[in-house]
């Protein structure tokens, strides 16, 4: 399955820490992000942007939350 990574910008706790989450889709993170943080968060990333990122690459990762949904 796809991971997608969620940052929290500057306005929003979290701010030094990045949230990975392993899901079939995009959506299915994003509502994940909702569900655990509300509106508490940035900016949503997959895998390849967040490989690709000098900046988002060195903020601490906090546990990776899995999705229980199958494609």
């Amino acid at each position: 399955m796809p991971k997608f990574y969620f940052t929290f910008g500057y306005a929003h706790g979290n701010d030094d820490r990045i949230q990975p989450i392993i899901a079939p889709t995009y959506a299915q993170a994003e509502g994940l992000m909702f569900e655990r943080y509300g509106n508490q968060w940035a900016f949503g990333y997959s895998e390849v942007e967040f490989d690709n990122s000098i900046f988002i690459k060195n903020l601490k990762q906090l546990p990776v939350i899995k999705s229980k949904q199958v494609v």
